[in-house]
């Protein structure tokens, strides 16, 4: 005898509490509206592709589990659903970069339903299961005993007060997909952000065209991608925590995990991916303060991790931090602390 189910739009929303919670308006066409999406489309093809790919999945996707049951998982969230057609350009650009990581999530989830439809394989109501996409060839299906896993709030009292960041609330305290599927969860959502912050790499002149300023663009452009960029050490530093505390309280799980080669294998090319986006991310601000300092319009330079920039016709200067979450975790990420993790799980 089969069993039916369907996963309802409640559990997809759970994986994306930042944005999930706030109701959002019906969207008609706008210009503004218009104007993010084909900016999108021109700067960051690689973000439009993903946004397409969810586009293209039906609104259900049929799988099966063990147990006989069969499933059906239904998208949650149309395409550009997040974005309110209210906000001004740049308002728009910023909620777009949301609205990546959030269909990233989605997309992560139906597609473990089509791979393992597509290649015969029953899910597993005791397994953490994900599925991670990295165009253009490199993609990565994860599964893992859930009982072999815990919740990363048991990682609370082991992060001291002066190295909580902003999103360990978010997700080592509250989320619900790291509650239930541990540091399979924490990879799932560190490819969420690195998608997000891919697409605010992309996008600087599109921040310039939504300002009407070189300036303003540039400025407006770093203050907005700060917590996707952020992220990539706030989750390096929540997943290298988890596998610490996994060694030191749970080191037959842990042995597990670190045999699990789709494991190791992805979080290596999230880790590598997302890291290169940062670098490239620095460089461009780089590039943009020597250009800004040699056009003769204004003064760029950076002070600790405040960036300013001064137009040639003011005394006034303007100013945006830059990756200051980078300084309080940097000491102990390059520290001896993961010393035993990273030879157990390479990032190279």
């Amino acid at each position: 005898m089969r069993h039916s189910f369907y996963l309802f739009s409640f559990v997809l929303a759970a994986l994306c509490p930042l944005f999930w919670s706030i109701p959002t308006p019906a969207l008609a066409a706008g210009d503004a509206l218009e104007w993010v999406k084909v900016a999108t489309k021109q700067y960051s093809p690689a973000s439009w592709n993903l946004l397409m790919q969810y586009d293209r999945l039906p609104q259900e996707l049929p799988g099966a589990r063990k147990g006989g049951w069969d499933i059906t998982i239904r998208k949650s969230v149309e395409t550009f659903q997040q974005l309110n057609k209210e906000s001004s350009k740049t308002g728009l650009l910023s909620d777009m970069a949301n609205n990546i990581s959030c269909i990233t999530l989605a997309l992560q989830r139906l597609l473990v339903f089509r791979h393992t439809r597509q290649n015969k394989m029953l899910m597993d109501w005791d397994r953490a299961e994900a599925f991670f996409d990295l165009p253009p060839s490199r993609s990565f299906y994860v599964s893992f005993p859930l009982k072999s896993l815990f919740p990363a709030g048991n990682l609370a009292a082991e992060i001291p007060e002066d190295l909580r960041t902003p999103l360990f609330s978010d997700y080592i305290e509250e989320s619900e997909i790291t509650k239930r599927f541990g540091v399979v969860g924490l990879l799932e959502e560190y490819h969420a952000h690195y998608n997000g912050a891919r697409y605010y790499a992309d996008m600087l002149d599109a921040f310039k065209t939504a300002e009407g300023s070189d300036i303003d663009g540039f400025l407006e452009w770093v203050r907005h991608s700060q917590d996707k960029m952020s992220a990539f050490y706030e989750f390096d530093f929540f997943i290298l925590e988890y596998l610490r505390y996994m060694r030191e309280n749970r080191a037959a799980d842990y042995a597990a995990l670190k045999a699990n080669r789709p494991f190791g294998e992805a979080r290596r090319a999230i880790r590598s991916s997302y890291a290169e986006v940062v670098r490239r991310y620095l460089e461009r601000i780089d590039r943009e303060m020597e250009r800004l300092n040699g056009s003769g319009k204004a003064r760029a330079g950076m002070e600790g991790h405040v960036l300013w920039v001064r137009p040639a016709d003011t005394n006034l200067a303007k100013g945006a931090r830059v990756l200051p979450i980078r300084e309080k975790l940097l000491p102990v990420l390059a520290g001896d602390r993961y010393q035993t993790i990273r030879k157990d799980f390479p990032e190279q």
